[in-house]
């Protein structure tokens, strides 16, 4: 029998040629403030649509209408206290957010900013135990905005739902659900936006943004692929990620007909996106260190109303699909 020289002995045992089981968890040390990147950025093509009772209108050739749309959102986060694989006190300091869209027919550009009374404002959010969920409050007592715009907002900015809750080995996949995607869609909550040349917000962008997590529905699976060191010695867990992304909306409104009666008109919206790409996990820090991924997207808007013709009454609808490109990148920065 031939045997192994004793080094090889030892690297065997030790765990140098067997697979290293990694904990991924979230546990930085209280006190740490990191300083936190988002930005999103879509590329899309605009195609209208028209049906009258569910069939299909030919409109001829259209312009070609594109729209660019970018989200950037920074935030340092103070994290006071850590317990059981979350932060149980918090401040958070919105730094800087803006949303900007250049839309296009070919020949003619549009360009609108966006903005939130958020930014500059820091708020503080407390774990409760008995009711499983966070309280958030203003910092500054002073803070003009209505309390009532804390509920909507989101403590996770970490995207803790990744994470499997075992050691996992490199190779290892597990599904992950919607959790994993709510803070690349509304990074720190619902922030309302509203014009740059808008007094404020016009109060109804919340409630139809909740709808879209309400209804939200992800599939989609983690791989932990290996280990990789980066330039400051950090050891940083290499997650690859795909994900299936679909929610809707439904409103109503009142609108008149060429004729000026009142129209109620069905709003609807659904949309799709399929994503890949990597997350890093911070290991020893134990928290999100980087997201990069992007893929495909697509939104159609249906407006749908019955209208008394000479025919009779028929529904006839109008339809905007917006398809694309959409990537979602997060840095974050140790202070």
């Amino acid at each position: 029998m031939k045997l192994l020289p004793l080094s090889a002995t030892v690297l065997l045992f030790s765990g140098g040629l067997l697979p290293r089981e990694e904990s991924l968890t979230y546990s930085p040390e209280p006190g740490l403030e990191l300083t936190r990147t988002f930005d999103a950025n879509a590329e899309y093509e605009i195609v209208f649509g028209m049906e009258i009772d569910g069939e299909e209108l030919e409109l001829g050739e259209q312009p070609d209408f594109t729209s660019e749309w970018n989200e950037h959102i920074v935030v340092t986060d103070e994290i006071l206290e850590v317990e059981d694989g979350r932060p149980t006190d918090l401040r958070r300091t919105f730094d800087e957010l803006s949303q900007t869209s250049t839309d296009s027919d070919g020949e003619n550009e549009a360009e609108r900013g966006m903005t939130s009374d958020f930014e500059d404002v820091t708020v503080r959010f407390l774990w409760d135990d008995d009711d499983e969920e966070y309280s958030v409050e203003f910092v500054d007592e002073d803070t003009e905005l209505d309390a009532d715009l804390l509920e909507w907002l989101h403590e996770d900015m970490d995207l803790r739902a990744i994470l499997p809750g075992y050691e996992v080995e490199e190779g290892d996949s597990w599904e992950i659900d919607q959790a994993a995607y709510l803070p690349l869609m509304w990074p720190g909550g619902l922030l309302e936006f509203y014009p740059d040349d808008a007094d404020g917000p016009a109060g109804e962008g919340n409630d139809r943004n909740q709808q879209t997590i309400d209804n939200l529905e992800a599939t989609g699976t983690a791989t932990f692929e290996e280990v990789r060191e980066d330039d400051d010695g950090l050891r940083l867990a290499v997650l690859k990620v795909e994900l299936s992304i679909t929610t809707s909306t439904e409103r109503t409104r009142e609108e008149e007909d060429p004729e000026g009666n009142s129209v109620e008109v069905e709003v609807t919206e659904e949309i799709e996106r399929e994503l890949e790409g990597e997350i890093l996990w911070d290991i020893e820090g134990g928290h999100l260190h980087s997201v990069a991924l992007a893929g495909d997207s697509e939104w159609v808007q249906t407006e749908s109303a019955d209208v008394e013709t000479p025919e009779g009454t028929r529904e006839v609808s109008r339809l905007v699909t917006t398809s694309g490109d959409i990537s979602y990148s997060v840095e974050i920065e140790v202070d």
